[in-house]
């Protein structure tokens, strides 16, 4: 997913019949990856005798969605370049939540709250939960798409299994204003 890290585990192997001598592994990032120590990594490997392998890890983090192609570079003494590219398809999450509810409201009269999620992203999202808290002045009485209340927190968790790219999903929650003053949900 877009700024969630990835680490790469690359296999370097002398298959050659001589020593390979001042083995560097190399990587011109590519738009789109990024890596602490900037656009170009560069890691000593130092010698691989005949038939050893020694294995690189880097840990990259996309900074876009879509298809992103990365080549790596190992360069040795006296011996061709050897290039691997790697493709991969980045995916992006983008949730956001719209909130109304009135502006106004006497005390003792029910009031009701409303929650979009929309998603705009690339990926399905996993696990979704939305938690709405209830100031003391509002007395739950129901939320739609089984909406719990939770006494403890004084707040309503939705828990949603999956919500899909492009998807919009409302909810709503009822209560009853119990006090004077601004009630902010």
């Amino acid at each position: 997913y877009v700024g969630e890290p990835a680490t790469f585990s690359i296999t370097v192997a002398n298959v050659g019949n001589v020593p390979a001598n001042h083995v560097v592994f190399r990587d011109e990032l590519p738009e789109g990856l990024s890596h602490p120590y900037g656009p170009s990594v560069e890691n000593e490997i130092g010698t691989l005798d005949v038939g050893e392998t020694r294995r690189v890890n880097l840990t990259l983090t996309p900074t876009r969605s879509g298809i992103i192609a990365n080549t790596v570079q190992v360069n040795a003494d006296r011996i061709d370049a050897v290039q691997h590219k790697m493709v991969m398809n980045v995916e992006d999450l983008k949730l956001t939540l719209e909130a109304a509810g009135p502006k106004f409201r006497y005390v003792n009269r029910p009031c009701q709250y409303e929650f979009t999620i929309k998603h705009e992203g690339t990926a399905a999202a996993e696990e979704v939960q939305v938690q709405a808290a209830l100031p003391e002045g509002i007395l739950f009485t129901h939320a739609s798409h089984d909406g719990a209340f939770d006494s403890v927190e004084n707040a309503v968790v939705w828990k949603l299994d999956t919500v899909e790219p492009g998807a919009a999903v409302k909810g709503s929650l009822n209560g009853i204003a119990t006090k004077v003053g601004s009630q902010v949900v």
